[in-house]
């Protein structure tokens, strides 16, 4: 991809997803690197899943994506591939085997876990996650190369001290240990890794070309106009899934992003906004 914007490139995939015109090209795999964000599954909740300083900061900034899974961490050195294709021919460990395939390329031989987790050397290295709609599938997933694993750990809630009290059904991220396929090769780099994603996809499909223009495949402003609507409140916080959450002598209960009881009762920030602050002070 052309461009390191996060919303434009979660755009992109949500784009081909959807677009029959986009569809009719058949299967495809993007390969990009975004700026700095912390990336969120479409059920899980921020305020469980995020440092406060980071949710109160607004740096680096958080996004929902449209499939399910943990939160990642997107930045230099981690190097994100989606496929998107039709669902019947669709296979999750096949393509985890794709990309283990072209990591191999380089030097490093990932295992698949039971989860779809690569790991190495005990460390994740890549973790994904899928949406389905209507007939056709998204798998998209990271690889960390050469990342700032400090960065990544500072945006996650269990760098600030004890996680806080919240009772939810909302999907939890699970920890793991991480790891960078650069600590097992020496030289690998996000681009090189990209070149052997291709080079894989030329060796296991018949035909493989890239799009004539980046316009006519992605349309700048049609993706524009997908960012834009999940850049919303309503869709960053008010999509969290309900829940419960003391601070203080007080249990706040959230629905759509919205306190709608509190004990004890009467608490005069019923029916207001659940802002981010209200889990950071």
């Amino acid at each position: 991809m052309p461009w390191t914007d996060p919303g434009l490139n979660l755009a992109a995939e949500e784009y081909l997803l959807d677009e029959s015109r986009a569809a009719e090209a058949g299967p495809v795999l993007l390969v990009y690197e975004n700026s700095e964000a912390i990336v969120i599954g479409k059920n899980q909740n921020p305020w469980r899943e995020i440092a406060p300083s980071v949710l109160r900061g607004g740096s680096p900034r958080f996004f929902r994506r449209i499939s399910g899974g943990g939160t990642v961490w997107h930045g230099p050195g981690n190097l994100n591939f989606s496929f998107i294709m039709p669902r019947g021919g669709f296979c999750k460990e096949e393509n985890l085997d794709f990309v283990r395939r072209a990591v191999a390329r380089l030097g490093v031989n990932p295992d698949r876990t039971a989860r779809g987790d690569l790991v190495a050397g005990g460390g994740k290295v890549s973790g994904n996650a899928l949406c389905y709609r209507k007939d056709r599938a998204l798998h998209h997933g990271t690889l960390l190369v050469c990342a700032r694993l400090d960065r990544l750990k500072s945006c996650l809630p269990d760098a600030e001290g004890p996680r806080l009290r919240i009772s939810t059904r909302a999907i939890a991220s699970v920890s793991m240990p991480v790891a960078n396929l650069a600590d097992f090769a020496a030289g690998i780099a996000c681009r090189s890794l990209a070149q052997a994603l291709l080079d894989e996809a030329r060796d296991v499909y018949a035909s493989v070309s890239a799009p004539a223009g980046t316009e006519d495949f992605l349309p700048q402003a049609r993706l524009r106009e997908i960012a834009a609507l999940r850049d919303t409140w309503q869709w960053r916080y008010g999509m969290t899934p309900a829940f419960c959450c003391q601070i203080g002598e007080k249990t706040f209960t959230v629905q759509d992003g919205i306190v709608v009881s509190a004990a004890p009762a009467g608490d005069d920030r019923v029916g207001l906004r659940f802002d981010p602050d209200l889990l950071c002070s």
